[in-house]
């Protein structure tokens, strides 16, 4: 699924359950928008849990995203 691209930030304080205090600074949610189809990453479907998935752009929180920088140890 190449081909995706950040195109929005927003600012928000809304935790969305990853263990941060909400009174430190705002989280940046990005939505990723696939280029060839103009279409969000969304949440993978009930039936295809594995698999994510590209729906009409919507701005529904399972369309927004946020990256952390990981270094997984081996």
């Amino acid at each position: 699924m190449g081909g995706l691209q950040v195109t929005r930030q927003e600012q928000s304080r809304q935790d969305f359950g990853s263990g941060r205090d909400h009174e430190s600074e705002p989280l940046t949610h990005l939505t990723l928008l696939h280029v060839n189809s103009q279409q969000c990453l969304d949440m993978p479907s009930e039936e295809e849990k594995t698999l994510p998935a590209l729906r009409d752009c919507s701005g529904q929180r399972s369309q927004q995203w946020i990256l952390r920088n990981m270094t997984l140890g081996v």
